[in-house]
């Protein structure tokens, strides 16, 4: 009896681990569903890119680069380590609706040029760094001092998010996901 107890019990155990790596893998970015990217600007310290699908614009992107310390105050969270020890790259981001419909971000993952992809985070995670998991019809959410390190020389993170425009006379696509990239150099 007590056999078959742990034996159901790692059945289990190995039937909802295989169930839910399969739903994770269905669930990484997919380059169909990936709105196109028009690059308006890219510098050294600021880019700007818009996000279109199906020719109708649906977000603007602005990532500028603060430096190797946050700008303080700060209006949102703050790496829980030491920055001054452990080298940092810090970025504020605007995410803009070019639509004349609210957009939800509907979940978001960090992918790493080097290093293990992050987790999954849903809306919660999202509104705790932006002010919102809902961007208002022409209106924005932004991101103060969002950062990156890493261990060797420079690294590359691309936050993919799933969108959903929150209407349904929408006439495009309405879920598309779109990316948004910092760097970090020693």
């Amino acid at each position: 009896m007590r056999h078959s107890f742990y034996t159901t019990i790692i059945l289990f155990t190995l039937f909802f681990t295989s169930c839910s790596n399969l739903v994770q893998e269905n669930e990484k970015p997919e380059p169909e569903n990936l709105a196109s990217e028009e690059i308006r600007f890219s510098g050294k310290t600021k880019s700007v890119s818009r996000w279109v699908q199906d020719d109708v614009s649906l977000l603007e992107v602005k990532v500028q680069y603060v430096g190797k310390s946050p700008k303080l105050p700060s209006k949102g969270p703050l790496p829980s380590y030491d920055w001054n020890s452990k080298n940092t790259d810090f970025y504020n981001i605007e995410i803009k609706n070019l639509t004349n419909s609210p957009i939800q971000l509907l979940k978001t993952i960090n992918i790493f040029q080097f290093g293990a992809p992050g987790e999954y985070f849903d809306p919660n995670y999202i509104s705790h760094r932006y002010g919102s998991s809902t961007i208002p019809a022409n209106g924005s959410i932004s991101r103060e001092n969002s950062w990156i390190w890493g261990k060797g020389e420079y690294n590359k993170m691309e936050q993919f998010f799933w969108a959903k425009i929150d209407d349904p006379t929408f006439s495009g696509k309405s879920e598309f996901q779109f990316t948004v990239r910092t760097y970090f150099n020693r």
